[in-house]
């Protein structure tokens, strides 16, 4: 069987191919993130739009976004100060922490963006944090996703399902202590990283609305009412509009 560019057919060319080639940790010489992402970024491949990568390094993930998406306007974010070289084509690098509005605020109003990877601070708090900031921006059909975000951890102390074992025979409590312990007992369970997108996943399953959270409560809803899918995949979450 002859091969298909010798019958002038394009090759099918994927994005973890793109990947290997840029070197970047996302494909399958390191993560390999970009097999499964590709499903979920595939209807974007040709369209113009523009993109977020939140954590530049040294600009490996921009050279695959670069090639794998030839009509988007890319932006990176990093705490560093970063020069490329060589340069990305239509590519612009910002100095900024990834949860500073006024780095973010200029990003906002300049772009209209239709894909954000976070693959910046590895703290649980701050990728949520940083998604609570940047997905209600998005435009319709757009992607988010969280990379490096496979722990489902909890805050210090707070127990979950999975981990509390009562013990057998409990020394009796003081009464402070015994008060301290129910305390903790009514204050819900915090989630942070891939707990906290399963969590939101199960509201939007369920369309079951949990207030934990009053201070997030008016972005949790925008985000309720605007998501279509929240997928948790080998390290990382992607969340569809």
């Amino acid at each position: 069987m002859k091969r298909p560019e010798l019958l002038g057919e394009p090759v099918q060319c994927h994005l973890d191919d793109v990947g290997v080639r840029c070197q970047t940790d996302l494909s399958s010489l390191g993560r390999d993130s970009l097999t499964t992402w590709e499903r979920l970024l595939a209807p974007l491949r040709d369209q113009t739009f523009d993109l977020l990568q939140i954590g530049v390094g040294s600009g490996e993930s921009l050279r695959t976004w670069r090639d794998w998406f030839p009509e988007a306007r890319l932006v990176g974010l990093d705490p560093r100060r970063i020069v490329l070289d060589p340069p990305i084509e239509t590519c612009t690098i910002t100095h900024g922490n990834q949860t500073d509005l006024s780095a973010l605020q200029p990003l906002l109003r300049d772009y209209r963006f239709r894909l954000i990877v976070d693959d910046g601070s590895r703290h649980p708090d701050v990728r949520v944090q940083t998604f609570l900031l940047l997905f209600p921006w998005l435009e319709a059909d757009s992607v988010y996703i969280c990379a490096g975000c496979d722990d489902l951890t909890t805050v210090p102390g707070a127990q979950t399902e999975e981990s509390a074992t009562p013990p057998e025979q409990p020394a009796a409590p003081s009464k402070r202590l015994a008060g301290r312990a129910r305390s903790r007992a009514r204050a819900p369970e915090r989630r942070t990283g891939a707990g906290w997108f399963a969590e939101l996943g199960r509201e939007l399953a369920t369309n079951e609305i949990r207030d934990r959270y009053p201070a997030e409560e008016p972005t949790r809803d925008v985000i309720r009412r605007t998501a279509t899918g929240i997928f948790l995949l080998r390290g990382s979450v992607v969340v569809t509009r």
